[in-house]
């Protein structure tokens, strides 16, 4: 949870590159990796989750995949924007991903299209 650019992306290797972390450790390291009052240290990693959750799904066993894949999925306060739509959308177009991940990404991708609408709502009714 330290929010350090360096922590950061030690807490991301951690979470997707370590594959001997324990479940309980890497529901750590995910938890205080995406932190919502840290959304711009985490921002950059929009891309790179994309990039990685196809290989995370493919080594790891269901449930520590599950993890990574519902726990760094975007949707700290800074990503919540029609971007982070488009990258997911442009990740959901590919036909080969394994079905529970796409599932558990079109999830991801509701969530934030959820809190778009809803700030929408807000500021109509502001």
């Amino acid at each position: 949870m330290r929010p350090t650019v360096d922590a950061k992306a030690e807490a991301w290797r951690l979470a997707t590159d370590d594959d001997t972390v324990p479940n309980a450790m890497q529901e750590a390291v995910i938890a205080g990796f995406s932190h919502p009052t840290q959304g711009p240290l985490v921002a950059p990693y929009v891309p790179r989750y994309f990039e990685m959750v196809p290989d995370v799904w493919r080594r790891r066993s269901s449930e520590l995949a599950q993890n990574v894949v519902i726990g760094l999925f975007p949707t700290w306060t800074s990503t919540i924007t029609q971007d982070t739509l488009d990258v997911a959308d442009q990740f959901l177009a590919h036909s080969e991903l394994p079905s529970g991940l796409r599932r558990l990404v079109s999830e991801g991708r509701a969530d934030v299209a959820r809190a778009l609408r809803a700030r929408a709502t807000d500021a109509a009714a502001s």
